[in-house]
């Protein structure tokens, strides 16, 4: 009864997985790229946004440290296996000097970066639009 069980629910999750698939490589490369780079800056974003607003009282310089040392760590585990997790585009460029990223991928990977840097700032400032008059200056906050 057990193993019927097991491999319907294989079965399951084959059927649901074939359907999410994205079959082109490039596009799963994009995603991957710009999800990486999501999840690092909103979480360091987040943590910096964090200690700003709150004028130093529920954040540390050491708790952005860990921010987005736990930001990369969760990007490069998450983005890993399907782009090699290069989260930036020096890293990008780095590559493929070294030939390890094709050429006609570079500008994709760059692309995709940028726009999850753009979307994070955007999630961040969104999070914490309530708290945007906690500081005496909007300067401290983009130069911190």
């Amino acid at each position: 009864m057990l193993n019927s069980a097991a491999t319907g629910n294989i079965s399951w999750r084959k059927k649901v997985s074939s359907l999410v698939r994205i079959e082109n490589v490039l596009l799963r490369e994009m995603l991957a790229e710009f999800l990486g780079t999501f999840i690092l800056l909103v979480f360091g974003n987040g943590a910096v946004a964090q200690k700003v607003l709150s004028r130093d009282t529920l954040g540390t310089t050491l708790s952005i440290n860990w921010a987005y040392g736990f930001g990369v760590t969760m990007a490069v585990y998450v983005t890993g296996k399907v782009s090699g997790a290069h989260i930036n585009p020096a890293v990008s460029v780095a590559q493929c000097a070294f030939g390890n990223l094709p050429l006609y991928k570079l500008p994709c990977y760059i692309f995709s970066q940028v726009f999850g840097g753009f979307v994070s700032g955007a999630a961040v400032y969104s999070i914490y639009y309530g708290l945007r008059h906690c500081t005496t200056s909007w300067y401290y906050i983009c130069c911190y």
